[in-house]
């Protein structure tokens, strides 16, 4: 008798835990956010209306079309007046559905090469209110420029100040980003020459994703800890002459800081 109370006892707070984990529904009113994410890049192409979407959306949907508004937040805003262009602060939600769209213009001519950013913030909605999140959204207004490459295999050399320490080979991945590639490790084996110890080959290779701009700057974004990294940003130019990509790689692996001169001869 007793194992059948306690078998109960244990169905019951079984039970009773469900019942407290039960979803609870919202039923205040319809909140308007920006919908999959709150930044983006915009490249603005060398054309009279150049333009882009910003997704928004609203918890729930209504029977009649509904407006929103939107405002420049000053505060986080790079971006001078003559590189962007709203024909509207005023966007509308169409009956029915839950999402709308905010549609920004660029300045191709007026935007600098090394890019800035326009902040927009939801300010209200008809028949609903701005979420307490994702309510404000950075573009960044980057001009349009295709760069051509000679291939995406390379020849690497890394050094120290002028001293050549080891040589390697690589390609360049396009993420499908304008003129931005993945190489899976950008200084080959380094670690295992510098050190001259072949227990390190294999070890703290340097994956990085970079972006060559329209000025031919190198927009270098390590995706390895820092432990290999380093705290500090990684820069880097592509000379267009000669087919190279010259990188300076900071990391965080020797006690000495120096940075890693790395050239990437494209083929």
């Amino acid at each position: 008798m007793k194992k059948y109370l306690f078998i109960l006892s244990i169905f019951s707070l079984f039970l009773t835990s469900c019942e407290e984990q039960e979803a609870e529904v919202y039923n205040g009113n319809s909140l308007l956010y920006f919908t999959e994410s709150t930044s983006s890049k915009f490249f603005v192409e060398d054309a009279a209306e150049s333009s882009t979407q910003i997704g928004v959306g609203v918890t729930k949907a209504s029977s009649s079309d509904r407006t929103f508004t939107v405002a420049v937040n000053e505060g986080l805003t790079t971006a001078t007046p003559d590189q962007y262009e709203f024909k509207s602060y005023t966007f509308t939600i169409p009956a029915n559905e839950y999402l709308g769209y905010i549609e920004v213009y660029g300045n191709f001519d007026a935007i600098s090469t090394d890019g800035s950013t326009l902040a927009i913030d939801l300010v209200d909605m008809q028949e609903g209110e701005v979420a307490g999140f994702d309510n404000t959204y950075l573009l960044s207004l980057n001009q349009y420029c295709l760069i051509d490459i000679p291939g995406t295999s390379f020849n690497g050399s890394a050094y120290i100040g002028t001293s050549l320490v080891n040589n390697f080979e690589g390609e360049l991945v396009p993420t499908g980003g304008l003129n931005e590639y993945a190489v899976d490790n950008a200084w080959g084996e380094f670690v295992a020459a510098a050190t001259g110890s072949d227990d390190y080959l294999g070890q703290y290779y340097y994956p990085v994703v970079i972006q060559i701009g329209c000025d031919f700057s190198v927009d270098v974004t390590p995706t390895t800890t820092n432990a290999v990294a380093g705290d500090e940003d990684s820069t880097g130019e592509y000379n267009q002459a000669t087919g190279t990509i010259y990188l300076s790689l900071t990391q965080g692996l020797f006690t000495q800081p120096f940075n890693v001169e790395v050239e990437l001869a494209l083929y």
